[in-house]
């Protein structure tokens, strides 16, 4: 606890405070660059400036040895765990995320990183794959269009926190300038294999494993009612974001990766 701030959240790379009533801070764990961290506030708030649903950002600040950045408070719980306390919202809640994303994919931006290549960067840099594996896999990313919309790169129910005045994305750490498709398939990917921070609670985790499925197929049903068009461009995403995610080190999500991508290096027409 710091200054007797309150700890409502924590992730991977940091934990989040109650910051006074009406703020909290992100509060990085030791040994997280500073200039990363900076570039994270950069990025947060060009994406407030787009107009999307997401809180204000504040100062970047140092507490206790380890730098944090100030967020505007959204008082509400993360869409994951509303729909663990109440199942029978699964369908409800794949729509707003849908809705959410599609709506995000509206922004043009030119500010923000190259999804692209990050991609690149990710693909080549994975050590559990051979190199004619990537060449392979970068040459399918070689021939997908590229654009310019805002992307999230790693859009998922516990990034969406649900208030009675609506829905707000946060985690914008991942964000990119690239092509919303891809960024739907990542979310496809997480939908079916992420793994949830070792701090969420036991019920959490079991209502995910059984809604996993069913939340996946509604959320990608309702996405594609905005994008009529891209089933067949989204198909062609999943093997360089497969790869990407891959280079992301998750132990658990490794061995279907690593099949996943198989499977679609094989074939890929298939549809998972």
């Amino acid at each position: 606890m710091i200054n007797n701030e309150t700890l409502i959240g924590r992730g991977r790379i940091a934990e989040v405070f109650t910051w006074g009533d009406a703020q909290v801070v992100k509060l990085f764990y030791a040994g997280q660059a500073l200039d990363w961290i900076k570039e994270e506030a950069r990025i947060s708030r060009l994406v407030y400036e787009t107009g999307v649903a997401t809180p204000a950002v504040g100062d970047v600040i140092e507490v206790e040895g380890r730098h944090g950045i100030i967020y505007e408070r959204v008082h509400g719980s993360s869409m994951l765990t509303d729909m663990s306390s109440k199942p029978w919202k699964v369908f409800q809640s794949a729509k707003m995320l849908a809705k959410l994303h599609a709506s995000m994919h509206e922004k043009k931006v030119t500010s923000l990183p190259s999804q692209r290549q990050n991609l690149q960067h990710s693909i080549q840099s994975i050590p559990s794959l051979t190199n004619q594996k990537k060449e392979a896999i970068l040459s399918v990313l070689d021939n997908l269009p590229d654009d310019h919309v805002l992307c999230h790169g790693d859009f998922h129910p516990d990034n969406v926190v649900v208030s009675a005045d609506g829905a707000m994305v946060i985690d914008w750490t991942t964000a990119s300038q690239g092509n919303p498709l891809a960024d739907a398939a990542r979310t496809s990917l997480i939908l079916q294999m992420g793994e949830l921070p070792p701090s969420a609670p036991i019920l959490v985790q079991w209502m995910t494993r059984i809604g996993r499925s069913l939340f996946h197929q509604a959320y990608l049903r309702y996405y594609f009612q905005y994008h009529r068009d891209g089933a067949q461009e989204f198909a062609r995403w999943q093997l360089p974001m497969a790869a990407a995610r891959l280079s992301d080190g998750i132990v658990e999500e490794q061995v279907q990766l690593l099949s996943l991508i198989d499977t679609l290096l094989n074939n890929p027409a298939v549809e998972v």
